[in-house]
């Protein structure tokens, strides 16, 4: 998942030293306190990976999706217009996924 502050481009960075700390530890959890788009967590290789966010809608977006929720295509430039003004007033999970999915270069 691309946006401000991703940690793909750092990830084949970061990934070897945690692993390596994991490895020569014997951790079997993983806790990933600032997971965003999951880009170091899907890489780390751990029996238990717990992944944490500050951001309650990515959160419930990433347990509608753990859950086997439905997601919808296509989100219209107004449709993400009204969720972004009126977050509260959908689920969590939708407006994260409005928020992360289709933000149209806007800050959700």
């Amino acid at each position: 998942m691309k946006y401000m502050g991703s940690k793909a481009k750092v990830a084949r960075y970061i990934v070897p030293i945690i692993q390596e700390q994991i490895e020569r530890s014997g951790y079997e959890t993983y806790l990933e306190p600032f997971c965003g788009g999951c880009n170091v967590i899907d890489k780390i290789e751990a029996p238990q990976r717990i992944a944490s966010d500050c951001n309650k809608y990515l959160i419930a977006l990433m347990q509608h999706i753990q859950a086997g929720g439905e997601l919808p295509g296509y989100i219209e430039r107004e449709e993400y217009a009204k969720v972004r003004a009126n977050r509260d007033d959908y689920p969590e999970w939708y407006a994260g996924y409005v928020g992360f999915v289709a933000s149209y270069n806007g800050r959700f």
